[in-house]
């Protein structure tokens, strides 16, 4: 019986050993069997991304993972940010952008 998304559920589950493309590997992993998106291979579970670093970024609205294992260095964005200069988020774009929408729409109620 395992526990997915969508409840639970009996399922086939084995025993595996992962290798990851940087030659490292987990030994003696239970997996179950699941219904996965076409081209995609595997889920990585948090019993593994735990033993490593994980990140998500995306620069240029290009969005891009990686993982390593074992773990290098800690991972700051906070410190990291302090350092660098200012940047005009995404975000500041797209809440300028509702400011004005909804500005609009106020003054189109008013006529």
């Amino acid at each position: 019986m395992a526990q997915t998304a969508g409840g639970q559920k009996t399922v086939a589950t084995y025993l595996v050993n992962i290798i990851l493309p940087n030659q490292v590997g987990v030994v003696a992993v239970r997996v179950t069997e699941g219904s996965l998106q076409a081209g995609e291979d595997v889920l990585i579970g948090m019993n593994i991304i735990r033993m490593g670093d994980f990140s998500v970024t995306n620069m240029e609205n290009r969005t891009c993972m990686r993982f390593r294992m074992p773990s290098c260095k800690k991972i700051d964005y906070v410190a990291e940010s302090r350092k660098a200069p200012p940047l005009r988020t995404m975000l500041g774009i797209d809440e300028q952008r509702m400011q004005r929408n909804r500005l609009k729409r106020e003054m189109k109620k008013g006529r």
